[in-house]
């Protein structure tokens, strides 16, 4: 056994001398997934934040873009954030479709990680489990792919007019 940094580790297990809640695998997996929405949202803003005040000299382009030619499917998603900043929102949906749609349910996740982290809920948890069981299965793959693949053609028709 070894104690490292207020942890006990023993084994395969992780105890916590502070709480055995933590020794729960549902809440560590929710620990992990609520951290990882948090920082992939945070990460995405701080880009965004970044190519806003470079806006008028924003040239960053997307690797795919650069080595293709083509845009990738997400491609117009920052012009299309910008555009819902401004309260433009058929203008958004012109830009890219589905990085709009991305972006509202990770505003709406937010939220619901924001609730759950101050009420001690796990709504969010239960949420992703239950999309994760019924939206996720190998009989939804073609529609989600189709999903993508026609936001895709969207950007290229886009890019052609």
């Amino acid at each position: 056994m070894a104690v490292l940094s207020g942890i006990i580790i023993s084994g395969e297990y992780v105890h916590s001398r502070i709480s055995d809640q933590t020794a729960n695998p549902r809440v560590v997996k929710k620990r992990a997934l609520y951290l990882l929405v948090i920082s992939i949202f945070l990460t995405g803003q701080a880009l965004i934040l970044v190519a806003g005040y470079h806006h008028s000299e924003y040239t960053m382009t997307c690797p795919f873009r650069l080595w293709s030619g083509w845009p990738c499917p997400l491609c117009g998603s920052t012009t299309a954030i910008f555009s819902l900043y401004a309260g433009k929102w058929s203008e958004a949906l012109f830009f890219n479709p589905l990085g709009i749609m991305m972006y509202l349910v990770s505003i709406i996740s937010l939220l619901i990680i924001s609730f759950d982290l101050f009420t001690g809920k796990d709504l969010f948890y239960r949420i992703f489990r239950k999309a994760d069981q019924k939206v996720f299965v190998r009989e939804n793959r073609f529609f989600l792919t189709a999903l993508v693949l026609l936001n895709w053609i969207w950007s290229i028709l886009r890019e052609c007019h």
